[in-house]
């Protein structure tokens, strides 16, 4: 290949010009529930949710270290899970309130519609009876709307009581001089000291009203505004101080960057540094949630997507219907819903009964620092433990994860779905014979020429990786193949199997060869399923035969080919597909006894006059590809130099650094050099790389470069 483009040919489901003779081919292919928010501790198993494999005993749900339970937070997705995790023990809800960073949430998920005085049809009551209406508070979540969520403001509270504002989960309401905190979603109250009115209190409106950090935090203070006067409660204190008013009255305060910012009736800013206005006509990929009322704080949120919401856009709650949405700028007309009420407006004014308003709950704020305590990691429950395995991000994150400790090992090894990792990294590359350098040694000596194998990743390529293969495993004996995190080699028709990572071998019979077995030549081995697996069998090619030895059995099968030896087998959905020499494509069947079934194959673009470049057959999803020039979409391919090296593809290489539509080859002098597909063949080249190199695949004596999985990646669940 070098550096010339190349193509990809696709088998999709069915392959076009592929028919099996005699069989038909197989596929080649690619309620209303109403939640009370943290009033209810215990939580009932559902019966719908089975238990995954390997889980049984006691689950020590409030045992959990808080360390562990502060990782599972940010990955948390929605409202209702945070109130799932929250609400599951006393020990889960104090792990919640020592979590770090809850504020970030905030930006994260929409804030909560809190509506209050919502009518409740009671069809059995005389309509005529206007004191017999029913009201009720109701709260929505915008990202579960079918979700019902309750408040616990009393009902009392915000019918007798003036509304002044709301901050950090508080509605702040008061009356004659006197103010309540209640906390929205507990019903928590506290109660300030009466405001040190001078005159008729009765007649006194409340312009503002907001606390300037978490009611708990040390330095909270309550302000309210009114008419001529700033007041400001140290909260705990028992006084209150007032700034008089000359001019106008405060009707919002602001905290930015540490700093408190106020602005009037007259819209002048109060701050104690300068302060830069910028007028926006766009929001980005920000969306705002404003009440009716100039008391209630805006909030904004970030990627509204994530939730179902949309960008750039206003989110206007209003008394009679729940809520509208506007659009800015460009998009005004575009995202204006026509079923909305159109005697809707939009305004912002003092009201003295409670309005709609945007909320997040208390426990969203007041960042806790961390507790910590004993860290009992071997007696976490299995379930747990593979909750976390398909959030790990890495090889190495998984080796770690492995190694933590034997019941850790084991939950990875029972985790029922490993093999999805090898579409999501990249397979390890290792390099056998790689020359050290050891000065100290006379280099006329050529016996003490040092070499060792090494293991690369592509995703962590500065961290050093080790395999276990036996120095004279890889020198004395001939490489077969590689499968399933296994080495296979043979020699003189002795066979060894060799895990890659652990060093665990396997030794089959000899081969029954009937020959000089010292002048065989091995064109290929592969195992069928992991070595692990009831129904393994490996399967050895050689000049004229194909052998076939269940695992732990005494003995092999053969097939005797009389025109061209098998050259690949790779499984596909459920069928093992083989390729001979002459490209001829066949069924492998092993059962009830080894025999192979030719598909019969139209060729098309010459694609049979180009020996030199050899197609290969490689698994990507849902399709099985034969390769021979073309162009790879998002997936990435890993080519050894010798035939017999299985290639593995990976999807959306970005993900670890990597790039899509190319090939990675392994070669003997180099560690790999990327090879680009159709157009951005020439692109991709690096100059830098070695202008010998000649791309080709071939079969060795000696072990070359290969790329491989580690053996735990498969046999899921075991």
């Amino acid at each position: 290949m070098g550096r010339k483009a190349s193509r990809l040919r696709r088998r999709r489901q069915p392959p076009a010009g592929i028919s099996p003779t005699t069989s038909p081919s197989p596929s080649l292919a690619s309620s209303s529930r109403e939640f009370a928010i943290m009033q209810s501790p215990s939580k009932l198993p559902d019966p719908s949710v089975s238990t995954p494999p390997g889980v049984l005993g006691h689950q020590g749900w409030a045992d959990l270290p808080d360390k562990l339970l502060h990782s599972i937070v940010p990955l948390l997705g929605s409202f209702l899970d945070l109130i799932a995790f929250a609400s599951t023990c006393g020990s889960w809800r104090a792990a919640f309130s020592s979590y770090p960073s809850k504020p970030t949430i905030c930006t994260k998920l929409p804030p909560l519609l809190v509506r209050p005085n919502v009518c409740v049809d009671a069809p059995h009551l005389p309509s005529s009876n206007g004191c017999h209406k029913l009201r009720t508070c109701k709260v929505i979540d915008l990202a579960n709307q079918n979700r019902a969520l309750r408040c616990q403001i009393p009902q009392e509270t915000f019918q007798r009581m003036r509304f002044a504002g709301s901050s950090y989960g508080h509605l702040i309401c008061c009356r004659r001089g006197n103010c309540l905190v209640v906390d929205v979603f507990t019903g928590a109250e506290v109660s300030p000291p009466s405001l040190p009115f001078s005159g008729d209190c009765e007649q006194e409106f409340y312009f503002g009203g907001t606390l300037t950090a978490p009611l708990a935090s040390p330095n909270c203070h309550l302000l309210v505004s009114t008419r001529s006067s700033l007041f400001d409660w140290p909260v705990g204190s028992d006084s209150w101080s007032e700034l008089k008013l000359s001019d106008a009255r405060i009707d919002q305060i602001v905290e930015s960057n540490g700093q408190f910012i106020a602005m009037d009736y007259s819209q002048r800013i109060y701050i104690l540094k300068p302060a830069k206005w910028v007028e926006v006509k766009k929001l980005d990929n920000w969306a705002l949630f404003v009440g009716g009322d100039v008391r209630s704080p805006p909030f904004s949120c970030l990627t509204p997507e994530k939730w179902g919401g949309r960008s750039n856009c206003l989110y206007y709650a209003h008394y009679s219907q729940p809520w509208s949405v506007h659009g800015l700028g460009d998009a005004a007309n575009a995202v204006w819903d026509p079923s909305t009420d159109p005697d809707l407006v939009y305004k912002r004014n003092w009201y003295g009964q409670l309005q709609a308003f945007w909320v997040y709950p208390s426990m969203f704020y007041s960042d806790a620092p961390v507790v910590t305590g004993h860290q009992d990691w071997a007696d976490l429950p299995d379930n747990l433990l593979h909750s976390i395995v398909p959030l790990l991000g890495s090889f190495l994150d998984l080796i770690a994860f492995a190694s933590t400790c034997r019941s850790w090992r084991a939950a990875f090894s029972s985790y029922p779905s490993k093999s999805t990792f090898c579409t999501k990294f990249p397979p390890l590359l290792v390099r056998p014979n790689v020359r050290v350098q050891a000065p100290h040694l006379p280099s006329s000596n050529g016996r003490h020429k040092l070499r060792t194998c090494k293991v690369i990743d592509l995703a962590n390529q500065n961290i050093a990786l080790r395999c276990q293969i036996p120095q004279e495993t890889f020198q004395r004996m001939r490489f077969a193949g590689s499968s399933y995190g296994q080495l296979i080699c043979c020699r003189r028709g002795n066979c060894l199997i060799v895990d890659v990572f652990t060093g665990a071998e396997v030794s089959p019979p000899c081969l029954p060869f009937s020959g000089d077995c010292e002048e065989e030549f091995y064109f290929g081995g592969t195992l069928t399923a992991p070595l692990a697996s009831p129904n393994c069998h490996l399967l050895v090619s050689t000049r004229s035969s194909l052998f076939d030895w269940p695992v732990g059995s005494d003995s092999w099968s053969e097939i005797k080919l009389s025109d061209a030896r098998i050259d690949q087998i790779v499984e596909f959905n459920g069928q093992f597909i083989a390729m001979d020499y002459s490209q001829r494509i066949y069924f492998l069947k092993l059962a009830p006894q080894l025999g192979l079934q030719e598909i019969t194959t139209k060729w098309w673009d010459g694609m049979t006059e180009c020996p030199y470049l050899r197609p290969w057959l490689v698994v990507c999803g849902d399709m099985l590809l034969m390769v021979d020039h073309y162009k790879l979409d998002n997936w990435a391919l890993f080519v050894g130099g010798d035939v017999r090296s299985p290639p593995f593809s990976c999807l959306s290489p970005e993900k670890w650094g990597g790039t899509s539509n190319r090939l990675y080859y392994a070669h003997y002098s180099q560690p790999w050099s990327v090879h680009g597909f159709g157009d951005a063949a020439d692109a991709v080249w690096d100059p830098s790389t070695d202008p010998d190199l000649v791309y080709k695949r071939n079969w060795y004596g000696q072990l070359q470069a290969f790329w491989v999985y580690p053996s735990m990646f498969y046999s899921d669940g075991q």
